[in-house]
């Protein structure tokens, strides 16, 4: 087993298959697709896509005997299909329902394409390819670098104004 770990690429890709994506939320076409891999070769099995709002997403407190890992976690489970699941474990670590709820706000705005993408950092260099978000920023006059040429403090500040804005909402 260790001689096939060390392989080279082309034939440990062949074996084991490449690294691939579990989850993909499809804003354009409002589709979630799953993919399931064999366990032990990592080759493809099935690939299955599902509208977004056919899910229902449950608030799940998480308590364990240490107090520095309590927190909650989102899920989202199909209201069908019981097996199409996905949570925010690994996509998001939240200290409070707060955090979650405002988790679970941002993708649903993240999947409406009736409205402009969430205003995040990690969403601006795409926001242009998004009709209605590039159609609503030329018409609030956003600039198209507004996180990236922010300074240290500036970034804090804005970082520290959404916690806030988090907690008076969702409290």
């Amino acid at each position: 087993m260790l001689l096939l770990v060390r392989l080279p690429p082309p034939y440990s890709d062949w074996i084991f298959g490449k690294a691939s994506p579990a989850l993909e939320l499809n804003r354009q076409t409002g589709m979630i697709t799953f993919w399931q891999y064999g366990w032990l070769t990592g080759r493809l099995k099935s690939k299955k896509s599902v509208n977004f709002m056919e899910f229902i997403p449950y608030l799940q407190p998480l308590v364990s005997p240490t107090p520095t890992s309590a927190g909650c976690n989102i899920i989202f489970v199909h209201k069908d299909d019981k097996s199409l699941q996905f949570s925010s474990v690994g996509l998001a670590n939240f200290t409070s329902i707060a955090d979650g709820l405002a988790w679970w706000d941002f993708i649903q705005c993240y999947m409406d394409v009736a409205e402009p993408l969430p205003n995040a950092p990690t969403l601006e260099v795409c926001r242009h390819l998004d009709p209605t978000t590039a159609k609503h920023d030329l018409a609030i006059g956003r600039d198209p670098r507004y996180w990236r040429d922010m300074s240290e403090q500036e970034y804090q500040a804005a970082e520290q104004a959404m916690a806030e804005t988090i907690s008076r909402v969702y409290h």
